[in-house]
C-alpha cells in the first residue's frame, strides 16, 4: 500500500473542528497552525460544531471519514493518518464560508493552505495542471458555484434574518423557489467553465469528469425532491450509473440514490412526532428498503444503515435491538458491520449490571474493581462529543499532577455510544488507557439511572471501598475541588 501524506497548513483565525486518528492507518496528515490561529481556536473550545474540517471519501468510506477536526489539534502541529486502496480519493475541506472538493491520487503528498476564507490545495510530489485544484475557488470568484445555491435551497432559513422569518412566514419558500430556479443556470455555467479548462489542458480529464458528474447528480437530486422526476425515470438513472465505469469515488452517485430514497420511500412513510427534521416511521422505511431491488447492494446497505440510526435514536431499545440484529444478519458488508457495531456498541453489548465499565482492551469491570485501595477516586463523566467536558480536561490533568502521590486516583468514564469515537478521543486528549473506561448502555445503564447522571460533565468522589461520598463534586476548574480534596485527605 502506498503512503499518502496530506499536509494541512491553516493560517486563518477561524476555529477548527475534531479529528480521527487510527493507529491502523498508515498514511499521514499533518496540520500546522500558527500560534495566533491556535489561540482563536482555543477561544471557542467549548463549541462542538466549528470549522474548518477535512473529510476523505473513497470506495471504502462511501459516506466519508472525517480526518481533521477541532479535537484533533495538539498545539500548533497535529498529525493524523489515513490510507486508501483506491487509485483516486476525494478530499473535502470546509470553512465557515466555503468548501472545496478535489480528487487526489493514491500516493500524493497533499498540502492544504487556509488563509482567510481561501482554501489552496497543491500536490508536493508531482506536477499537476495549474487549475487542477482551483475549480471550486474559480467558481466562487465568478459567483457561479452551484453549491452556494444548493445550500440556499436545502436550508433557506440560514439565509433569512430571524426578524424576516417571523414577519414574513412565506419568505422561506420564496428563497427556496428562487434558488431552485437559478441552480440549473449555475450548473450549466459551471460545466461550461469545466469544459473550457479541460480543453485548454488546465485540468485533467478525470477531474473534469468528476466535477461534471458531481454537478449533474446534484441537479438531478433536486429535481427528484421537487417531484420533477418519476420513479420510473429514477430507476433508469440508477441503472445508467450501475453500468458506468468510474475510477473516482462514487460519492455523488450515492447522494443521488439517497435523494431517490428520500422521495419514494421516506416521504411515503407514516408521519410520526419525533421532533427531528424527518418525522417518519423509520421502521416502515427500513422494511420497504429491504424489499426493493432499486438500489445496488452497496448503496442499499448504507441507506439501511441510515434508517437503522434513526430507529435506534427514535424508538425503544427493544425495537432498536431488533433492527440492529436484522441489519447484522442480512447485510454482508463487513466494514459497515464494524462501523455499526462500534457506533452502537454500548447500547447492545450484553451487560452484567455489576460489570458496566469497559476498558480500552474491552474487558469489563465494576465500580468496585476500579476503586483504589487506600485512595479516593475522582470520577469524570464525559463524552467525545461534549465540548464542555473536553474543555475541563486540561484542568483535570493539572489537578491530577498536583495531587500525584497524595492518595487520589483519577478515573475518566465516557458515556459515548460509539466505541471508536471514545477510543479516538481518549488518544487525542492523552488520557491514560488504564484510567479510561466506557459506560456500557450509557444513559440506560443501571449506574446512570441510580445516580441520575442525566447531563455531563459530571464529577463524583468515591472512597477506597467503592462507596460514593460526593455524587456531585465540583469541576476540575473550580477552586473548591482542591479544598474538598484537602479536607478529605486530612480525614484519612
Amino acid at each position: 500500500m502506498k503512503t499518502i501524506i496530506i499536509i494541512l497548513l491553516a493560517f486563518i483565525s477561524l476555529p477548527s473542528f475534531a479529528s480521527i486518528n487510527e493507529k491502523s492507518k498508515a498514511d499521514t496528515i499533518i496540520l500546522s497552525i500558527e500560534k495566533q490561529t491556535k489561540q482563536a481556536i482555543d477561544k471557542y473550545k467549548n463549541f462542538f460544531y466549528l470549522f474548518p474540517y477535512v473529510i476523505v471519501f473513497d470506495k471504502q468510506y462511501l459516506t466519508g471519514k472525517e480526518v481533521i477536526n477541532k479535537h484533533s489539534l495538539t498545539d500548533t502541529l497535529t498529525t493524523v493518518t489515513f490510507s486508501t486502496e483506491d487509485e483516486y480519493y476525494l478530499i473535502r475541506c470546509k470553512t465557515l464560508k466555503k468548501e472545496v472538493e478535489v480528487l487526489v491520487k493514491k500516493g500524493d503528498k497533499v498540502r492544504i493552505n487556509l488563509k482567510g476564507d481561501e482554501i489552496q490545495i497543491t500536490i508536493i510530489n508531482r506536477a499537476t495542471p495549474s487549475y487542477e485544484f482551483k475549480i471550486d475557488e474559480l467558481l466562487y470568484l465568478k459567483n457561479l458555484n452551484p453549491t452556494t445555491l444548493i445550500k440556499r435551497y436545502l436550508n433557506p432559513l440560514h439565509f433569512i434574518s430571524i426578524q424576516d422569518a417571523i414577519k414574513f412566514p412565506n419568505k422561506k419558500n420564496t428563497v427556496k423557489t428562487q434558488a431552485f430556479k437559478e441552480i440549473p443556470i449555475y450548473v450549466k455555467s459551471a460545466i461550461r467553465i469545466i469544459d473550457s479548462l479541460q480543453t485548454s489542458g488546465l485540468i485533467s480529464d478525470i477531474t473534469a469528469d468528476f466535477n461534471r458528474n458531481k454537478f449533474d447528480n446534484l441537479c438531478l437530486s433536486l429535481n427528484i425532491l421537487e417531484s420533477h422526476i418519476s420513479l420510473d425515470s429514477a430507476r433508469k438513472l440508477i441503472e445508467e450509473r450501475k453500468n458506468s465505469i468510474i475510477t473516482y469515488p462514487d460519492r455523488y452517485n450515492y447522494k443521488l440514490s439517497e435523494r431517490i430514497a428520500d422521495k419514494f420511500f421516506v416521504e411515503k412513510a407514516k408521519e410520526m412526532k419525533f421532533n427531528d427534521s424527518v418525522n417518519r416511521d423509520y421502521c416502515e422505511i427500513y422494511d420497504e428498503l429491504t424489499k426493493t431491488n432499486l438500489f445496488e447492494a452497496r448503496y442499499k446497505n448504507h441507506l439501511l444503515e441510515r434508517e437503522l440510526d434513526r430507529i435506534i435514536h427514535s424508538f425503544s431499545k427493544s425495537i432498536g435491538k431488533k433492527y440492529y440484529d436484522l441489519f447484522m444478519n442480512t447485510t454482508t458488508d463487513t466494514l459497515l458491520h464494524k462501523s455499526v457495531r462500534n457506533k452502537h456498541f454500548s447500547l447492545f453489548e450484553v451487560v452484567d449490571n455489576q460489570l458496566e465499565l469497559l476498558s480500552q482492551d474491552e474487558k469489563k469491570y465494576s465500580f468496585t474493581n476500579i476503586a483504589s485501595q487506600n485512595k479516593l477516586t475522582y470520577i469524570d463523566y464525559w463524552a467525545s462529543w461534549c465540548g464542555p467536558c473536553r474543555a475541563e480536561m486540561p484542568h483535570s490533568k493539572r489537578l491530577e499532577e498536583k495531587y500525584a502521590g497524595k492518595g487520589i486516583n483519577f478515573i475518566y468514564i465516557s458515556t459515548d455510544q460509539d466505541l471508536t469515537a471514545w477510543k479516538i478521543a481518549t488518544n487525542q486528549i492523552g488520557l491514560s488507557e488504564s484510567k479510561s473506561y466506557l459506560l456500557l448502555e450509557g444513559d440506560n445503564s443501571t449506574l446512570s439511572k441510580k445516580y441520575k447522571i442525566s447531563s455531563i460533565p459530571r464529577y463524583m468522589i468515591m472512597d477506597s471501598k467503592g462507596q460514593f461520598i460526593n455524587q456531585d463534586a465540583p469541576r476540575p476548574s473550580d477552586p473548591k475541588i482542591r479544598q474538598i480534596f484537602d479536607d478529605l485527605l486530612k480525614k484519612k
